[in-house]
């Protein structure tokens, strides 16, 4: 999942002209929403 989510976002700058941060920032929000769904889910 994460490997799909870079080449996209990969793409996503090249098409844009986005900065590379903001591929870092997406995958970190995707990993905190996946951790907290998760986690409330468990309990």
């Amino acid at each position: 999942m994460l490997a799909a989510l870079a080449v996209a976002g990969d793409s996503l700058q090249l098409d844009s002209g986005l900065p590379a941060a903001t591929v870092n920032i997406l995958t970190g929000l995707i990993l905190v929403a996946v951790l907290g769904w998760t986690g409330r889910r468990t309990r």
